[in-house]
C-alpha cells in the first residue's frame, strides 16, 4: 500500500501568482527528490495530494503539469478540492456551491468531505457529508473523509464514540456505493485540538485511535476495510518521521507545513521506503 502525503492549503494562498510560485517551487523540489529517489532504488513511492482552494485549482494545477513533464515523468501526483455540493453533480441554482462534476473538469481526482472546520463552521453533519460522498461517487472523484473529537471529547473519554457517530455516514450509502467507495476511501483522522495548535497527540494515542477506526470499519463496513486511514494534526517536517514509522499510520494530512516547499517534501520524504 502506498502512503500518502496531502497537502491541505486551505484558504491560502492570498493570490493566483503566489499559488503559481509555491507549486514551482514545490515540483522543482519534488523533481530533485524523486530523480534522487530512482538512484537510490527506494521500494516504495508515496503518493502526492495537494489540494488548493477551487479559485487556484486551474492554475495549480497546469503550472505543476507543466513543470513535471519537463522534469520528470512522474505519476505520484494528484489534485483535489477541499468540499463539493451537497445538493447538485454538475450545475443548480445554489449559490457559491461548486459541484463534483465542476471540480472534476477542473482536474481534481479527490475531495474532502467532513474536515473539522467545515462541520464547526459550516455546522455540516452525516446528512449533509452522505450526499456529498454521493455526489463524488456519481463522477468519479475519490473522497477524504475527515473524523476527528474535540478537545471536550477528547478530555471526557469520548472519542471513540464521537468517530463512532462520524463513521456512520456510510449507514446511508447503498451496498452498490460502499464497493464503489471502498477503491476511492482515503480516512483522515484529526483531532480537532490538534489542527494548526502544535499540540499532538503521541504516537501511542494514534495509534490506538487508528486502530479504532479500522476495527470499527471492518465489523460494520467490511466492503471498507482497506481504506488507508492518515493523521492530520499539526504535522511537521519534525514528527512525520516518527508517524511514518508506525505500520497503522498510511500517511499524513497536512496543513500549516505543505504551504512551504521544503517542508511539505521533508514530509514526502519520511514516508518513501
Amino acid at each position: 500500500m502506498h502512503a500518502w502525503v496531502i497537502a491541505n492549503w486551505k484558504q491560502h494562498p492570498a493570490t493566483k501568482a503566489q499559488a503559481v510560485s509555491l507549486t514551482n517551487e514545490l515540483t522543482d523540489k519534488l523533481a530533485q527528490t524523486w530523480q534522487s529517489v530512482e538512484q537510490h532504488s527506494v521500494k516504495q513511492h508515496c503518493q502526492l495530494m495537494i489540494i488548493p482552494t477551487h479559485l487556484h485549482l486551474d492554475a495549480v494545477i497546469t503550472t505543476a503539469a507543466n513543470a513535471l513533464n519537463k522534469n520528470i515523468t512522474w505519476p505520484h501526483l494528484q489534485f483535489g478540492v477541499q468540499d463539493i455540493s451537497s445538493h447538485a453533480i454538475s450545475t443548480g441554482a445554489f449559490t457559491g456551491d461548486c459541484s463534483a462534476g465542476q471540480a472534476q473538469d477542473l482536474g481534481a481526482t479527490w475531495t474532502l468531505v467532513g474536515h473539522s472546520e467545515r462541520r464547526q463552521y459550516h455546522q455540516e453533519g452525516n446528512v449533509q457529508l452522505f450526499h456529498k460522498i454521493r455526489c463524488a461517487l456519481k463522477v468519479g472523484l475519490g473522497v477524504v473523509l475527515c473524523v476527528g473529537e474535540s478537545l471536550s471529547d477528547h478530555q471526557n473519554a469520548l472519542t471513540q464514540e464521537t468517530l463512532t457517530k462520524q463513521l456512520a455516514v456510510f449507514d446511508h450509502l447503498t451496498t452498490d456505493e460502499l464497493t464503489q467507495l471502498s477503491s476511492r476511501l482515503l480516512l483522515a483522522y484529526e483531532p480537532v485540538w490538534a489542527i494548526g495548535t502544535g499540540k499532538v497527540p503521541d504516537l501511542q494515542e494514534v495509534n490506538e485511535t487508528h486502530q479504532f477506526i479500522k476495527t470499527h470499519i471492518k465489523e460494520h463496513y467490511p466492503s471498507l476495510a482497506n481504506a488507508p486511514i492518515l493523521y492530520g494534526g499539526s504535522v511537521n517536517e519534525s514528527n512525520a518521521s516518527e508517524f511514518a514509522s508506525s505500520k497503522l499510520v498510511d500517511g499524513v494530512l497536512v496543513g500549516g507545513a505543505s504551504l512551504v516547499a521544503d517542508k511539505f517534501v521533508q514530509i514526502a520524504q519520511a514516508f518513501l521506503k
